[in-house]
């Protein structure tokens, strides 16, 4: 059997990871197929237009990416709706 490529997953917040953990269980579903989904669902979403990058784009310290994603924004609403 090949050997399967793999992306690690680190969340910028821990929340996100226990958030992530606590829908799998409710679910009955593996966090990794949640993550492949919500994979997907990005992936068209950045095809179509719906997600701007442009404005989420800020220069990268790793020289391997010029850009990294800041998503201090987002993250502060996710927060928000979780009461936290």
């Amino acid at each position: 059997m090949a050997k399967r490529n793999r992306i690690s997953f680190d969340p910028e917040d821990p929340e996100i990871k226990r958030v992530l953990e606590e829908m799998s269980a409710e679910l009955g579903v593996p966090p990794g197929d949640l993550l492949n989904l919500g994979a997907l669902d990005m992936i068209e979403s950045i095809s179509n237009g719906e997600i701007d990058l442009e404005s989420l784009k800020e220069p990268s310290r790793l020289p391997r990416y010029p850009w990294r994603l800041n998503l201090k924004d987002r993250l502060d609403r996710f927060r928000k709706r979780r009461g936290r």
